[in-house]
């Protein structure tokens, strides 16, 4: 009987119809305002991950380029230095020419000045 009372209560009585009303209408609120709140907060969390990504990709780019331009100042170094090998003729029977380069302190030492043999 309850339940019966309670159905009737609501049927019959304007104030309680329109407290009703007012919270689903202050829930119906809040939950719009915490889902806006949540997307809001998700797109400016994906527009700052994006951001990250490009930064981290322009540093490996970057990254990639200096290892291309060392690989390329080795490569050219190496062709200079094996320009100034020395022939040797081992037997003049055979005409192959062996090559091989002098090492010393003025080749095994690095040299302070690094665009000294950077030809690009």
């Amino acid at each position: 009987m309850n339940l019966l009372n309670l159905k009737n209560t609501l049927q019959t009585s304007l104030v309680i119809r329109l407290t009703f009303l007012f919270l689903l209408t202050t829930i119906i609120i809040w939950l719009l305002s915490v889902l806006t709140a949540a997307y809001i907060s998700m797109v400016q969390k994906r527009q700052h991950i994006i951001e990250d990504l490009s930064v981290l990709s322009e540093m490996n780019i970057v990254l990639s380029n200096q290892r291309f331009e060392e690989a390329e100042r080795d490569a050219k170094n190496l062709m200079y230095q094996c320009s100034l090998a020395t022939e040797i003729h081992h037997n003049d029977i055979f005409p192959e020419v062996s090559r091989h380069l002098s090492v010393g302190p003025s080749n095994c030492t690095p040299t302070l000045n690094g665009e000294k043999h950077r030809l690009f």
